[in-house]
């Protein structure tokens, strides 16, 4: 099993003068019989012994506990990521200092402006360390969300210093600890999901639903201004002398699948170059389906390691499956290796079979789409394709 820290001892220039001058000052209290010298040798070797024994026992006492940390931010959010340390020792860690790099491809991470120990490296950090007898002790990094990407800490280091400052143990941490910070892409509107809507037999009834089953009739209500004029019920109006209009079971209906092809048509390119943009209209419409209910699947022609078919995330609805949808987007990054479009589209089609669907394109839309998409809507699906550029943020849908 891998230790969880790999250990370096080092020392100051002046200990090794100190570890040095011991013979000469031992020799030459034997010679000329000066009890003085003899002890100050021995003070010395004592001393270092203990600050080595100091080190090496808290260096042996001091770990990290495992966890699997995730924060999730939007752009422009401020949040932490916790380093969690244990000191398992009888003595007091006073005098250390620890550290972390943040591996951040995209740069999804700005510098902090309230931490004044946060060098001007947003990546790198180094903070005192100090930590009572057997206490557990979390420290906190400081980001902030700049743009679209995933984060992960790593080479987390710690450095304990003797009393004196005289030695030190260096200590590059190697365990299971595993954190990250995951920025979603920030929404774009789609206006076309504004007046679009599909009725499907739903699987359970919603009080405040999107949609309305106008086959199942509920009751009456008073008329309001903005009632269609084909929903008023005209006996009930007679009998009640008052203007009443007809109230269906509202019912979750809609499924949608959301394609996300983001293939360059470019030989010279993997990844389109306006993938940003893609990512965030898929975010807006994940938002939209969250709020209002609706179950969707999600397929992105990226090709994963043993699968040929593309990423894909199973249909299902609720807070829990849209966050797993945004962390999908903000983990893709530039110049993935994508697959062949025609597979692609024909294992997106062939997903819709049974109840009606809807598929709502992003990306690139090609031969390939289009002939899938025709037979898709040939079998009772329907087919929304987005533009690749998206229209001003419409914070009233997506929020």
């Amino acid at each position: 099993m891998t230790a969880e820290w790999q250990i370096e001892p080092r020392h100051a220039k002046i200990y090794t003068v100190l570890l040095s001058i011991v013979p000469f000052l031992l020799v030459t209290a034997l010679i000329i019989s000066d009890l003085l010298l003899a002890s100050l040798g021995v003070f010395i070797i004592l001393f270092i012994l203990i600050n080595r024994l100091y080190l090496r026992y808290l260096s042996a006492n001091l770990t990290v506990p495992y966890e699997h940390q995730v924060i999730r931010l939007f752009p422009g959010e401020d949040g932490f990521l916790s380093i969690p340390f244990t000191n398992k020792s009888r003595l007091p860690l006073v005098n250390g200092t620890w550290g972390c790099h943040l591996y951040d491809h995209e740069e999804a991470l700005g510098k902090s402006k309230d931490d004044g120990h946060i060098p001007a490296d947003p990546s790198s950090y180094k903070l005192n360390l100090s930590i009572p007898a057997r206490t557990a002790r979390r420290f906190n990094v400081p980001v902030t969300a700049v743009k679209r990407g995933a984060v992960q800490v790593r080479s987390i280091e710690a450095v304990i210093y003797d009393p004196f400052r005289l030695s030190f143990v260096r200590m590059r941490y190697q365990g299971p600890f595993h954190a990250d910070a995951v920025v979603y892409p920030e929404p774009s509107s789609v206006p076309s999901l504004r007046t679009f809507h599909l009725q499907e037999k739903g699987h359970h009834s919603r009080p405040y639903s999107l949609y309305e089953d106008t086959t199942m009739p509920r009751g009456t209500r008073p008329y309001g201004s903005t009632d269609p004029f084909n929903r008023l019920n005209w006996k009930a109006t007679a009998r009640t002398g008052e203007i009443q209009t007809k109230v269906y079971e509202q019912v979750t209906l809609s499924k949608w699948t959301l394609v996300l092809n983001i293939r360059d048509d470019a030989a010279t390119s993997r990844t389109l170059a306006d993938l940003e943009s893609v990512l965030s209209q898929a975010a807006f419409a994940i938002r939209f389906a969250l709020k209002h209910g609706i179950r969707f699947d999600l397929f992105i022609n990226v090709r994963l390691p043993g699968a040929g078919m593309g990423l894909s995330l199973q249909a299902d609805e609720g807070r829990k499956h849209a966050m797993r949808a945004l962390e999908i987007l903000a983990r893709l990054r530039h110049g993935q290796i994508t697959i062949d479009d025609n597979r692609f589209m024909q294992r997106v089609v062939r997903s819709g079979t049974g109840a009606p669907t809807t598929f709502i394109h992003f990306g690139t839309y090609g031969y390939s789409g289009r002939f899938y998409y025709e037979r898709a809507e040939r079998a009772g699906h329907q087919t929304i394709i987005v533009p690749l550029k998206g229209g001003r943020p419409d914070e009233a849908m997506a929020t």
